[in-house]
């Protein structure tokens, strides 16, 4: 792998020194220019109407008001649901085809709200067909302006590219290479490392554990693997175990494609790949849920305060040892963290050596027992979801003990890290909690996360809590 760790070196400064801006950022800067551009065109629109129907500008102020319900009405899907295009994957015919499609949503909508604004005199149907043309030009040229404008932050180094890792046949190292030093469409080529082919199984398994540590330590957005060169058992193997990070993995194929049905194909440098797996959340959808995570800890945390401090207090007073403990657990990409919570036991044990709680458990204490089986000794978390280790709601985290077993018995375990690890989650509330004992239990339990995962949305997440305070199934099997 020493040539990889070279190429690291060579093509790009460590992950903490870059200070560029994100393609997120730059993404939402965007999303913003284009609600002025609707903006303006409704202003621009209502002036020309008003010119040509009676001579005068007079009072713009319901133009203001509806262009900038229309910007909001263009823009949020786009935020939401992260229509607008991927760095890494373009489809001019497609693009255009949602340009037009949540445009004509937000007229529609803004043409059933019209009455309600009071101002069907100065928006008639001759003002709403010129806006929906103009808006519909300026959108569709401002869409290269700002193609445009982020190949050229991403030239003079203002733009940070997204972070890209090559997986490619030792004999093939070479021509990766020089793929890599053809970096001048925005991509980030922070390393290459080396996969054999020809040596037995546990050899491509163990190269492989130090490709994904590789890519957590240098944070990478994508690994593109080049099959060729690579045997059946070692590419199949590379797409199995990279799948399991929260990255896009694109398969290179070895000459261009064009198009292909529904195919996804990936433009990467001079490369055309298949794109094998993404990250289940989008740039804009990581960043929503994340707002909405720091929000709900942040106001629960206030609101809950006196409550927290009595349970200290009663923790303090019925058993010897601190109110609070910390544990070690695996969380986003099996990175560690340190979990908050409540003691419950007479024993912190932490790492290796945390046994798993059974039923009539000798070390839970008998203020404990309460706070487990309503669930409050998981409450001191909210801290971990303000500091980012952990989210509202998500898979929840074991001991890192319990991390080792169940990933052998569950090949698709380790998949439960592409998001961040929640206080509640979609198993808990549907009772799979508790000490899971047997691999069905276990099996069980990551059938529902990654449900969670392939699913997610806001919705998703509030009917969760709600489940999580309200529905009997949240508290069975609470140890």
């Amino acid at each position: 792998m020493e040539s990889s760790r070279k190429f690291a070196a060579r093509s790009g400064e460590p992950v903490a020194a870059r200070r560029r801006v994100s393609d997120t950022a730059f993404a939402l800067s965007a999303l913003a220019f284009d609600v002025v551009v609707v903006l303006g065109m409704s202003i621009v629109s209502g002036a020309a109407y008003k010119l040509s129907a009676g001579g005068t500008l007079g009072h713009l102020s319901p133009y203001v008001l509806a262009g900038l319900l229309t910007g909001l009405l263009y823009a949020v899907p786009f935020f939401v649901l992260e229509l607008a295009p991927h760095a890494l994957h373009t489809n001019t015919a497609r693009d255009t085809l949602r340009l037009f499609g949540v445009w004509t949503f937000a007229n529609f909508v803004l043409t059933l709200a019209i009455p309600y604004m009071h101002a069907a005199d100065t928006m008639p149907i001759e003002w709403s067909t010129l806006f929906y043309a103009v808006g519909l030009f300026a959108l569709s040229g401002s869409a290269p302006v700002i193609a445009t404008t982020r190949a050229r932050l991403v030239a003079v180094g203002l733009l940070r590219g997204r972070r890209v890792m090559l997986v490619a046949h030792a004999s093939e190292i070479g021509a990766a290479a020089a793929i890599a030093d053809s970096r001048n469409d925005g991509l980030d080529v922070v390393a290459i490392e080396a996969l054999p082919s020809a040596e037995g199984r546990q050899a491509i398994l163990k190269a492989l554990d130090d490709i994904a540590e590789s890519a957590r330590t240098l944070a990478v957005d994508d690994i593109v693997i080049a099959t060729e060169g690579l045997s059946e058992l070692a590419a199949a193997e590379a797409i199995a175990r990279l799948s399991a990070m929260p990255v896009a993995i694109h398969v290179q194929a070895p000459m261009k494609l064009g198009r292909s049905g529904d195919m996804r194909v990936a433009h990467i440098a001079e490369v055309f790949a298949l794109t094998v797996a993404a990250p289940p959340l989008e740039p804009l959808q990581r960043l929503a849920k994340r707002l909405f995570d720091v929000v709900v800890a942040s106001a629960a945390l206030i609101a809950l305060s006196p409550m927290l401090i009595v349970i200290g207090l009663l923790i303090r007073a019925t058993s010897d040892g601190p109110a609070l403990f910390r544990q070690t657990r695996r969380g986003y990409n099996m990175r560690e963290f340190r979990i908050w919570k409540f003691r419950t036991m007479t024993t912190m044990d932490d790492g290796a050596d945390v046994l798993p709680t059974v039923s009539k458990e000798h070390r839970v204490t008998w203020f404990g027992r309460y706070l487990r089986r309503f669930n409050l000794d998981e409450l001191p978390q909210l801290i971990n979801v303000i500091t980012g280790d952990m989210a509202i709601v998500g898979p929840r985290p074991h001991a890192t003990g319990e991390d080792v077993l169940f990933a052998q018995w569950i090949t698709a375990y380790t998949h439960r890290a592409k998001v961040r690890p929640g206080i509640t989650g979609w198993a808990q509330v549907n009772g799979c909690r508790g000490r899971a004992a047997t691999v069905q239990a276990i099996r069980a339990r990551v059938e529902h996360d990654l449900h969670y995962i392939e699913n997610w949305s806001m919705m998703f997440d509030l009917y969760i809590i709600v489940l999580t305070v309200f529905s009997p199934k949240a508290y069975r099997n609470a140890r």
